[in-house]
């Protein structure tokens, strides 16, 4: 019987009536099927293969610059914005936010429920992009540094990204005047302008916004 008929007639994708079967428990752990294994892999090449493996070898390695680093991306507003992925948790849908009796405003909204955690929640627009009015948040992004935990209200998640350190510039003038003395640099991805948040100016504005 044919390694193909034995499989999946009566192996573990046929009905699997195989006597050695219940001593082997998968037909993988058949001597019979590594013998065919071993078949497939020692088979000849075909020349079409040789060549496009030839190809392959032949090519220049991409070499990953060693400054790398990751960072999530995320819009509010009009406006791009970058967070080491480090103080990155999660991303959700949207959660009913319970606000809270003289401490809610309009940075610090209230508490949500994550996972059956209550955690503070944040509306990031005034502190990031003052002046630009409310924006239409549509995802939940959950940050954490030290023993501060965060649920920001944003309008987009790009994603994870992987960022050379030699690609992000410092921060022109008319951003740094802005609320963006929280942002440490900018860089561009996907002809977009991002805004590297600083982690430490970042959290100490949030920590603050719940102060009475």
């Amino acid at each position: 019987m044919t390694l193909l008929r034995c499989y999946k007639t009566i192996g573990v994708f046929g009905d699997s009536t195989c006597s050695k079967l219940p001593g082997l428990v998968h037909c993988r752990n058949c001597p019979e099927y590594a013998r065919a294994g071993r078949q497939l892999f020692d088979r000849p090449l075909a020349q079409a293969e040789l060549e496009q493996w030839a190809e392959l070898f032949s090519r220049e390695k991409e070499v990953e610059p060693a400054d790398m680093f990751s960072v999530v991306i995320f819009r509010v507003g009009s406006e791009w914005f970058a967070l080491k992925t480090a103080f990155f948790q999660e991303v959700t849908d949207l959660r009913p936010v319970h606000t809270v009796p003289y401490r809610s405003g309009a940075v610090f909204k209230g508490i949500a429920n994550i996972n059956g955690e209550l955690l503070l929640c944040i509306d990031p627009a005034p502190v990031l992009t003052p002046g630009a009015g409310p924006a239409e948040c549509r995802r939940m992004m959950v940050t954490a540094k030290d023993n501060s935990r965060f649920v920001l209200m944003v309008e987009e998640i790009m994603g994870v990204h992987r960022i050379p350190a030699g690609a992000v510039s410092p921060a022109p003038a008319t951003v740094a005047k802005s609320p963006s003395a929280l942002t440490t640099g900018i860089f561009s991805i996907d002809t977009r302008t991002v805004g590297l948040l600083d982690e430490a100016d970042l959290f100490a504005t949030l920590s603050g916004s719940i102060s009475p």
